[in-house]
């Protein structure tokens, strides 16, 4: 459920978030390439941000860095991108692209759920069972990437997570936070399936077969 340009990976949402405005062509240039720029690379492409100056942006638009800063405001005030001045390298800005409110956190995460709808749909799931990102575990202070929920008594099937590099295991304190939160979770009769980013970006269909197969297989019980 994404378009290539040339052998990057765009998500649908990152272009939906445009149908509805109005861009010119430069504006929709300097968006496009942001894009381009943000899902070349997995690390940036699971915190959706990249450093950025208006004179790297000049080059491959062909757009003066003074019209592009003007540009980059427009986004901003459109909620396509977020601006923040780099105070480290002094080279230009960090820019982080508006992901849907409601939909998911990172690339990984909109690879993922984007595949995941589009199986259900060819299998028929989705009559069934529902894909909820960003879902709070009842009676616990945890929120996770995405529930599978049984469409008829809301019970929610498994718990998928995305495990990005930029947050999973990074620290030997977050791998303890980690654990624990995934041991709180279990506790409460919920099973966890975890993937890496590596996992979903290089082969995200085997992803979504494990975890088809998971809900068949528990369908059965």
């Amino acid at each position: 459920m994404s378009f290539n340009s040339g052998f990057i990976p765009i998500p649908n949402w990152f272009i939906n978030k445009t149908k509805d405005l109005t861009l010119t062509n430069r504006e929709f240039k300097v968006y496009f390439f942001i894009g381009i720029e943000i899902f070349r690379f997995p690390e940036t492409r699971e915190t959706l941000s990249k450093e950025l100056s208006c004179r790297y942006l000049e080059l491959p638009t062909k757009i003066k860095y003074t019209h592009i800063a003007e540009i980059l405001r427009k986004l901003s005030s459109l909620n396509l991108i977020k601006i923040k001045k780099s105070y480290t390298t002094g080279k230009g800005s960090i820019i982080t692209l508006v992901s849907p409110d409601d939909d998911c956190e990172s690339y990984i995460e909109n690879k993922l759920y984007n595949l995941l709808l589009q199986y259900f749909s060819e299998y028929n799931l989705n009559n069934y069972y529902s894909i909820i990102p960003q879902f709070f575990i009842p009676d616990t202070p945890y929120r996770v990437d995405f529930v599978i929920k049984n469409q008829k008594n809301q019970k929610i099937i498994c718990i998928i997570e995305c495990d990005g590099h930029e947050f999973h295991e990074k620290t030997k304190e977050q791998a303890r936070k980690d654990k624990k939160r995934d041991r709180d979770i279990t506790k409460k009769g919920y099973t966890i399936l975890h993937f890496t980013g590596s996992e979903i970006v290089n082969n995200t269909d085997s992803c979504v077969f494990e975890i088809i197969d998971f809900i068949k297989r528990g369908n059965k019980k």
